[in-house]
């Protein structure tokens, strides 16, 4: 009798708790309203921007505010991208999407919204937060965009300054309309070199990115007529560890003996080093350089020296100078 009684009593609570769960699902979705969307996407790094539907994703649906983790529903698009939720007590609910389209993962997110006749957009975009990349836009002097241009990517910017594709980590080509991108890189500063030939004239343009480890970075390269380059020279200004040392002063001489006295008094020229730690002159007068150069690191007042021999007729490795 006893086992019996034990037996009826879970049976009760089992049953109660089956339609305790049922009763929440029915106050949820008892109500009249409904929300009707229609889900598209566009590749901001691609392609002509169209809006195009996306076919067969699930769309999720959550009492605002939601966490997007606990979601009450999903409805399945259709052919054309578009999906309805329907039994809905008046109240404001987030719709969300959140799927891989194109081998990247892509998001979209509606908040507070009230359940109406009038059908939405929920327009599905790159999810920077989960992935890196470089996107870059290559140019004419005049803003036109320039297809069919490669883009070379280094990650060494002496390499990237001797002016050719050779030794560079990976290369890119534009599109019709000037872009071109590349995800999933390591983290860390690049190089970009571009150059192209327009009315027999050629044209060039040389920049530097850093790539975070999440995020899109951008850069427009204008490419431009540079002047020849008959000689010159190239000073790369580091410090103790090799790293680059920016906005370093290059003193310049053609004597020895003014350089040896640690002031600038007598230079023929004066350089500031830049984001990458360099410096450089061209078309100059064929012979000896010497560089008296000063620069900071932290509180640490630092010095260097070197001199170069410039040939009439080319521009020599660039000369790497450590301050100490």
């Amino acid at each position: 009798m006893h086992n019996n009684l034990s037996t009826l009593l879970l049976a009760v609570a089992v049953t109660g708790a089956i339609f305790t769960g049922c009763k929440s699902v029915v106050d949820d979705f008892g109500g009249e309203g409904q929300l009707r969307g229609r889900l598209l996407y566009a590749d901001p790094y691609a392609g002509n921007g169209a809006l195009l539907p996306l076919a067969n994703r699930s769309v999720k649906l959550a009492a605002s505010p939601s966490d997007q983790l606990n979601f009450k529903y999903s409805a399945q698009t259709d052919k054309d991208g578009y999906f309805q939720f329907e039994n809905l007590p008046a109240r404001s609910y987030d719709v969300f999407f959140s799927d891989t389209v194109e081998g990247r993962p892509t998001v979209a997110t509606k908040t507070g919204l009230l359940p109406t006749d009038q059908p939405f957009i929920l327009q599905a975009a790159y999810d920077s937060l989960a992935q890196n990349g470089l996107f870059v836009t290559v140019r004419d002097s005049r803003g036109g965009a320039l297809g069919g241009t490669r883009v070379c990517v280094f990650n060494n910017a002496t390499l990237a300054r001797a002016d050719t594709c050779a030794g560079s980590s990976f290369q890119l080509t534009t599109d019709a309309v000037g872009r071109a991108v590349a995800y999933g890189l390591p983290a860390g500063k690049y190089y970009l070199l571009s150059k192209a030939t327009l009315g027999g004239t050629r044209v060039r343009a040389f920049d530097s990115v850093t790539v975070t480890a999440r995020g899109v970075a951008r850069r427009t390269l204008s490419l431009r007529s540079a002047p020849s380059r008959r000689n010159g020279f190239e000073l790369l200004v580091l410090d103790q560890r090799d790293t680059p040392l920016a906005n370093s002063t290059v003193c310049v001489f053609n004597s020895t003996v003014l350089a040896r006295a640690d002031t600038c008094a007598g230079s023929i020229q004066q350089l500031v080093t830049n984001t990458d730690g360099l410096a450089s002159a061209y078309n100059i007068t064929p012979r000896r350089y010497y560089f008296r150069v000063r620069g900071t690191f932290g509180r640490l007042k630092l010095r260097g020296y070197d001199s170069l021999d410039v040939p009439a007729a080319s521009v020599p490795a660039p000369l790497r100078i450590r301050l100490r």
